[in-house]
């Protein structure tokens, strides 16, 4: 439901505003149909739908009313906003008693898990566990503007050459056209790794073009920006559901934890993290059932759970 919401959200916004295209309009008009005849609204509790939409667009009418000679066909207008604005209150969005005008921003956290985002552009967004972003909801009219707060997070760009798609995340700015990668933010660094695709990484003085397997580290004690090859090819499949590790090592294994699951971990004897283990973590697989399967395979080792860190002995 999170990305069916943020689609409709910032669709509804750039309506209000006069910014959508004939795709986006079509778009809007395809889920307010979808959803006119749904189940999900309680009279009891939110009032008949009508008349909540109804009250719903005349707030919206007056607002703008003195922009009338800018406003869409009333007929067009009333029609999209008055069944999407009933949906968005049933979902908790607060976004269409602000001024249409104004521009937003979206934010975006996660928890103990990871969770996925599908922008309006048709791009999706994959987020770490403990990880932030946000854009405004200007974003796809004339460029595609993301920041990353905190964590870790793979993109799958739809491909635009006309609206590049940036990302900020601290330091360093990374700019696309099309393509899957990576970006990790750590205490001590920045990493961009990419799967498919061409990507431009800068920081305050320098710039680097990565291709396919290769990765940008960027370490905050020095200010210098790297280009080598990709340090684990795991930093490009975290994400996936159903996701197969083949000879891997441990501290491979432990990176996709965090970033599926939001846990750190501690080790007593840090050779133990070269060990190589192949491992299935099925889609809903939950981390106590990970640590099972990993305590199998590597039946010479401890690891278990204290708290929200993992320790190994």
């Amino acid at each position: 439901m999170k990305k069916r919401t943020h689609i409709l959200a910032v669709l509804v916004d750039k309506y209000l505003r006069q910014k959508t295209t004939r795709e986006e309009e079509n778009l809007l008009d395809d889920f307010a149909t979808s959803r006119r005849g749904g189940d999900e609204w309680d009279d009891q509790v939110l009032g008949g739908k009508e008349e909540v939409s109804q009250k719903i667009w005349r707030q919206i009418h007056t607002t703008i009313d003195h922009e009338e000679s800018k406003v869409r066909p009333l007929y067009l207008s009333r029609y999209r906003i008055s069944i999407a604005a009933s949906v968005l209150l049933v979902l908790g969005l607060g976004l269409l008693v602000s001024r249409p005008w104004m521009s937003h921003t979206y934010l975006l956290s996660t928890g103990a898990a990871m969770d996925s985002v599908q922008m309006v552009d048709g791009s999706m967004i994959y987020l770490g566990a403990h990880s932030t972003l946000s854009y405004t909801s200007d974003y796809n009219e004339t460029s595609r503007a993301i920041t990353l707060k905190r964590g870790n997070a793979f993109f799958d760009v739809t491909k635009n050459p006309d609206k590049p798609f940036v990302i900020r995340s601290g330091a360093i700015e990374t700019t696309v056209l099309g393509t899957s990668f990576n970006i990790e933010m750590e205490q001590e660094h920045y990493r961009v790794s990419v799967r498919t695709g061409k990507v431009r990484v800068a920081s305050a003085t320098a710039a680097v073009n990565l291709l396919p397997n290769q990765e940008a580290y960027f370490a905050k004690s020095t200010q210098h920006l790297d280009m080598r090859p990709i340090s684990s090819p795991v930093l490009t499949q975290w994400f996936e559901r159903d996701l197969a590790l083949t000879k891997v090592s441990l501290e491979e294994v432990l990176a996709v934890l965090e970033y599926k699951f939001g846990v750190k971990s501690q080790v007593a004897h840090r050779e133990v993290l070269d060990t190589q283990v192949t491992l299935h973590i099925p889609e809903g697989a939950t981390l106590d059932q990970v640590i099972v399967q990993l305590n199998y395979i590597t039946n010479n080792l401890k690891i278990e759970m204290h708290g929200e860190k993992i320790t190994i002995e």
